[in-house]
């Protein structure tokens, strides 16, 4: 397969500065992120200094997203290397089970989290998102009931138990 930078003639600067711009967008191309990033990635790594760390957490959930498990799974354990014992690691731990459908994995994993650190919104919100995923729309109520009692001014968690509701009720 060409490789982006040829196909397209952009330099590196050109397809990082691409990936930044597609994560202040919250752009979800994930087939687009995970070519650009894996060429990055393999080819460009020393050479983004830090910039390869969110870089590789965004190819990462990318590749979930795209079904490259393989290219996931690289970009995890790069991650682990450099931030061992890190809750956002673990949260993206957590994704990747969900993505193979290992939900009770997620779930024990995020309860971890949220024991050690009780106010990690993103461990509670991936939580949510699994009973959405299972269907047990319930349960996920419940759960962002809960959320919302300590962050009340969480608009997105507003809407999407509005939502919930309205599709409960239906």
């Amino acid at each position: 397969m060409a490789k982006v930078s040829e196909l397209y003639d952009v330099t590196w600067e050109e397809m990082r500065d691409k990936m930044r711009k597609w994560r202040e967008e919250n752009s979800r191309n994930s087939e687009q992120i995970v070519e650009v990033g894996e060429e990055l990635i393999n080819e460009y790594a020393s050479k983004l200094g830090d910039d390869i760390w969110i870089i590789y957490e965004q190819v990462m959930i990318a590749a979930l997203d795209y079904g490259r498990d393989d290219l996931a799974l690289f970009c995890l354990q790069e991650l682990r290397r450099q931030f061992p014992g890190s809750h956002r690691v673990k949260r993206l731990t957590g994704m990747r089970f969900e993505a193979m459908e290992r939900y009770d994995d997620a779930i024990q994993l995020y309860d971890r989290i949220l024991h050690e650190d009780p106010t990690n919104t993103a461990a509670r919100k991936r939580k949510i998102a699994i009973r959405k995923a299972q269907g047990k729309n319930v349960e996920a109520i419940r759960e962002l009931n809960e959320y919302l009692e300590q962050f009340v001014g969480d608009q997105e968690a507003w809407h999407e138990l509005a939502e919930l509701y309205i599709n409960e009720h239906e």
